[in-house]
């Protein structure tokens, strides 16, 4: 209970200095470590995310928001019917915490991209400093504890969910004319931070990006640059390769990574939950259209066994005791039914258009976002990220917003650069 009160005294803290000073983005670094060590300290979810939710609310509500896109009025309507009538039917914490840990992300995106925010080029530097070396010491104290042995904490992977939500702002270092040695000690902070984590989720959501974009960066080359380059990369990605696989050293570092990686680790339940909603659509046809609402349990609307499936007597009971999946795309094919998932994935596409149609954006970060987009989707297919794509969504509709401002690469008045 103690920790409760602190960490909800801690949350005035970025409402403060937003009050004080207007600086939207130092403010959301602020609530995000402090979410972030909140949950370390506590080891208990539900506390530092709720309090973290509200404060990002109040921050975006705070700094302007006006929403007129219908696609956003229609996600908005259908979340808020949906759990307004499941609050009447099923347990409020269950109808909450499906709400705002698997379906909520969308409406973060919409709030964040609503109007064209100012940012100053120091405040974004400062907060990824700040926050790559907050995450990189996390990782390694949770590595080097064995927290699982995979720095997750209550079933929420802890390593690197910082550098996978604020990775967006990398994408615009032309625009925002960042120092390199800014983007160096971001990159490394968090990259280490995420390889630390070993979460597969995160580390495709931050490698990927990265390595489409250095590609896309290196082929806009021009001169002897490019071929000396391509010749030097080929060269050693083939050196590499047989050394990785011929030479006895080579092929011990290959079984490291892999146990490291836990590439080999089976799905488990990932595939019984999907096939769980998958025989429960084609069972009830009718009501998959709407789906069941947020946060009934699988025990309550049709057992397991019911529908035929073998499984470990373990894996049947959490499945069962659980409302939502690893899966977020089945959890809301579950709740929403037909028309929800179409509704999420046209909040999909219009992710991409949006990065498409943005002006003022270079051809190396248009691709960095695009990127970042298609591995964020994807990640949704197998386990959520630590901020349940709360902070992935704010980041991406704020650096989307920041095109458009006429001060996006200057300095508010009387601030230093970094």
């Amino acid at each position: 209970m103690p920790w409760n009160w602190l960490i909800i005294g801690a949350s005035i803290i970025p409402v403060t200095v937003y009050i004080k000073t207007r600086y939207l983005i130092a403010s959301l670094a602020i609530a995000s470590f402090l979410f972030v060590v909140g949950l370390v300290a506590t080891k208990e979810y539900t506390y530092p995310f709720s309090a973290f939710i509200v404060v990002c609310v109040l921050l975006l509500f705070l700094d302007g928001v006006r929403i007129r896109n219908p696609l956003a009025l229609g996600l908005i309507l259908l979340l808020g019917i949906s759990s307004t009538i499941a609050l009447l039917v099923y347990e409020p914490h269950q109808v909450l915490a499906a709400t705002l840990t698997f379906f909520a992300w969308p409406a973060f995106y919409y709030l964040s991209r609503s109007r064209k925010r100012r940012v100053a080029r120091w405040e974004i530097q400062t907060s990824l400093t700040c926050l790559a070396l907050a995450d990189l010491v996390i990782a390694i104290v949770l590595f080097v504890m064995g927290e699982d042995r995979q720095a997750i904490i209550n079933h929420h992977p802890i390593g690197g969910g910082l550098a996978v939500g604020w990775l967006p702002w990398l994408a615009l270092r032309k625009e925002l004319r960042l120092r390199k040695r800014v983007l160096a000690m971001s990159v490394a902070g968090f990259g280490v931070s995420v390889l630390l984590s070993r979460i597969r989720g995160h580390m495709l959501l931050f490698y990927f990006p990265l390595a489409v974009a250095t590609m896309c960066n290196f082929l806009q080359l021009r001169g002897p640059r490019k071929w000396i380059g391509a010749i030097a990369l080929v060269a050693t990605l083939c050196g590499a390769g047989a050394w990785l696989a011929f030479s006895n050293s080579g092929m011990r570092v290959v079984e490291n990574a892999v146990q490291f990686l836990r590439i080999g680790d089976s799905l488990g339940r990932r595939s019984i939950e999907n096939e769980y909603v998958w025989r429960l659509v084609k069972y009830d046809p009718i009501r998959s259209i709407i789906g069941y609402g947020p946060g009934p349990t699988v025990g309550e609307i049709m057992p397991v066994s019911a529908l035929g499936i073998q499984a470990a007597e373990y894996s049947v009971s959490k499945i069962e005791g659980g409302f939502a999946f690893h899966n977020v795309w089945a959890s809301i094919l579950y709740s929403f039914g037909w028309i929800g998932l179409f509704l999420y994935g046209a909040f999909a596409a219009q992710l991409i258009f949006d990065v498409l149609r943005a002006r003022k954006l270079s051809t190396g970060s248009r691709v960095f976002l695009i990127s970042y987009v298609g591995a964020f989707l994807a990640v949704l297919w197998w386990r959520k990220t630590l901020f349940n794509g709360v902070l992935e969504m704010i980041s991406l509709g704020l650096t989307l917003s920041a095109i458009g401002s006429e001060r996006v690469a200057g300095r508010r008045q009387g601030a230093s650069s970094f």
